[in-house]
């Protein structure tokens, strides 16, 4: 049974390399103005109900390159890691939460989902060939332990290829089910 997914609402997008977020009417964030090398989003959000699942789309946008997902000169992104941490106290330290499995609706060769929950800080990632198939892109992770309600989860999504292979548009949805 697929899990039923809800569109979350960032309480904040930071870019390490100085991109602006727009927030788009359906609850995705399209990434504007510096575009840098490489570049990394720290996407922050509020609990309503526990979390077990993230769903990560990539979205393509007529703004980006080739109407692709990419901010990336040839329209291909590679997402080199997907880190989640939460807290359950707003004082408190965040910790980061073990993901158990990753999936994707489409891998580009030697470039694949598991690439990006394997730890490193490096060039490898899960890239889609969006400079010959442009297209909207969809991975999942799941969570070892349920996150409460109420806590705060950051999430890291890291792009280190270089040659701005950066995810452009993204939209983050959560669910209660694996």
């Amino acid at each position: 049974e697929s899990p039923t997914w809800k569109i979350g609402k960032p309480d904040s997008v930071i870019s390490s390399g100085g991109s602006i977020p727009q927030y788009l009417d359906d609850g995705s964030v399209l990434m504007t103005g510096e575009n840098p090398q490489n570049d990394d989003y720290v996407v922050q959000f509020t609990l309503n109900e526990p979390l077990h699942s993230i769903q990560l789309e990539a979205l393509t946008d007529p703004s980006l390159t080739d109407g692709s997902a990419s901010r990336g000169s040839n329209g291909n992104f590679v997402l080199t890691e997907f880190v989640v941490e939460a807290r359950s106290d707003s004082s408190g330290d965040f910790e980061k939460v073990e993901i158990e499995a990753a999936e994707a609706d489409y891998e580009q060769k030697n470039f694949t989902i598991d690439l990006a929950i394997d730890g490193k800080l490096d060039k490898k990632g899960w890239a889609v060939d969006g400079n010959s198939k442009p297209a909207n892109r969809t991975a999942t992770f799941g969570l070892v332990n349920m996150i409460p309600d109420d806590s705060t989860i950051r999430i890291t999504m890291s792009h280190r290829y270089g040659a701005s292979h950066q995810i452009g548009r993204f939209r983050l949805s959560f669910s209660d089910q694996r």
